[in-house]
């Protein structure tokens, strides 16, 4: 499913080359009342590459219990579109790429994580899409595009805490 382009360019930050890294993914829809979503699945071993590379003590961090993707549509946003619509984009091949970073949030909305490392994703195409569709680029209006790399479980804390002492 993921096809891999690399391309070289120069990161602003750093002024140095790096690399991006372009794959493609399928649009999906989950219309299963009151879990509604929308989503571009990713390929488990490309999502365990990702999470090889950023995750520096991998046993710190759970891996999600669903499969990889980068989030599309909300379940609000899923409600409001047509059957004909959902039918002529399931399953379309997208476009995205990985940042080549990491970033490390405590998520507000998860009561059950303390932290969520993920690796930011740029998808002119998604943003696009949802502005045909009178929707804002981004979901939730500033919500980045994103492929979750690890979860630290509130569970899991003391024995987190432990081991990084």
């Amino acid at each position: 499913m993921s096809n891999r382009v690399v391309e070289k360019f120069i990161d602003a930050g750093t002024g140095k080359q790096r690399t991006s890294l372009t794959y493609t993914g399928k649009l999906s829809f989950s219309l299963k009342p009151d879990k509604e979503w929308a989503s571009v699945s990713v390929e488990k071993k490309m999502w365990t590459a990702r999470a090889d590379r950023h995750l520096i003590v991998p046993t710190l961090w759970t891996a999600p219990d669903y499969s990889p993707h980068v989030s599309a549509f909300s379940k609000e946003e899923v409600r409001q579109l047509s059957k004909e619509f959902i039918e002529e984009y399931e399953g379309k091949e997208i476009k995205f790429n990985f940042s080549d970073t990491l970033r490390i949030v405590d998520p507000d909305n998860w009561d059950e994580v303390y932290e969520l490392a993920f690796e930011p994703v740029d998808c002119l195409y998604l943003e696009h899409l949802r502005m045909k569709l009178g929707f804002t680029p981004k979901m939730y209006g500033k919500h980045e595009f994103h492929m979750t790399l690890g979860l630290k479980l509130i569970k899991d804390r003391e024995k987190h805490e432990k081991k990084t002492v």
